[in-house]
Parts: structure tokens; sequence; C-alpha cells
């Protein structure tokens, strides 16, 4: 049985419910993405707390998902880094995706 991806209608609450657990303040979690019962990627998020001055830590964020769409097997990469000021203000966000298939 093949998982189907219809982008961006499937990934849409994926990529939301994962953006929000950003704002967890574990220091590292990771979460399976599962599709009709199967699992299809993961994601994981980590703080790392730093010293530099105007920014107080700078968390990481991944995405992996490999499924198939119309009988093609599709792999999506997401990457975001986001470096925080020490009242949670943003100072700088790197954002990638990588998309095959």
């Amino acid at each position: 049985m093949s998982n189907t991806l219809f982008f961006p209608v499937r990934i849409l609450p994926v990529l939301l419910l994962t953006l929000f657990s950003c704002l967890a303040w574990a220091e590292e979690a990771w979460t399976g993405v599962y599709l009709n019962g199967n699992k299809i990627g993961y994601t994981s998020v980590r703080e790392e707390k730093l010293t530099r001055p105007g920014t107080t830590s700078k968390r990481v964020f991944q995405m992996r998902l490999n499924g198939t769409m119309m009988n093609q097997t599709l792999q999506m990469e997401v990457d975001s880094t986001t470096w925080l000021g020490a009242k949670g203000q943003v100072s700088r966000m790197t954002y990638t995706i990588t998309s095959a298939g």
C-alpha cells in the first residue's frame, strides 16, 4: 500500500503542527510523521543557548518526508534555523525547502 501525498493540502497541517511545536521549551524533541497509519517521515526541533550579544538562543527545525504520489517516489526536506533575542524576538531566520520526485 503506498502513501499518497498531495502538496500542499496534506502537508500543510503537518507543517503547522510542527512549527507550533517549536514554541515548546524542550532542548530537543523528535516526532514521527504518519499518513494512513504508515510512517512517512520525522521532525526534530533542537534549541541551543548562545552567549552572543543580542542573541540568547537558536532553534533548529528539521523535517524529512518520504512517500509516493502517482506512483512516483517523493522526498521533501525542510530546514529552518531561528535566532532569538532575550525577549524571544526573532533576530534572524533561515528557511529551506527541498523537494525531489
